[in-house]
């Protein structure tokens, strides 16, 4: 096999440049859509239903990992999905 420059490709090749691809696939699907005011709703939101799992003794409380997961990385898959972001737009100089 040759690459489009002409140069064999080893299996190394072929991974680095397939993990470099995917790597900024996950970084595009991680890019940070939840502002400030959209994860301090969802940390409570998190807390809550942890809390009333864990008072009730249910596994829904487990339900919690989502709205606090997405707080504390900032991203949203479904607000990406739809195109959306409640994070403030950098000002330009």
């Amino acid at each position: 096999m040759h690459d489009h420059a002409g140069e064999p490709q080893t299996p190394w090749s072929i991974v680095n440049k397939t993990g470099s691809q995917l790597l900024c696939c996950i970084k595009s699907m991680m890019l940070k859509n939840v502002g400030k005011t959209d994860k301090v709703i969802r940390i409570i939101v998190g807390v809550v239903i942890a809390a009333l799992g864990i008072y009730y003794g249910s596994w829904w409380g487990l339900i919690a990992i989502i709205p606090l997961a997405t707080a504390f990385a900032g991203s949203c898959l479904l607000y990406r999905v739809f195109g959306t972001s409640t994070r403030a737009q950098a000002k330009r100089s």
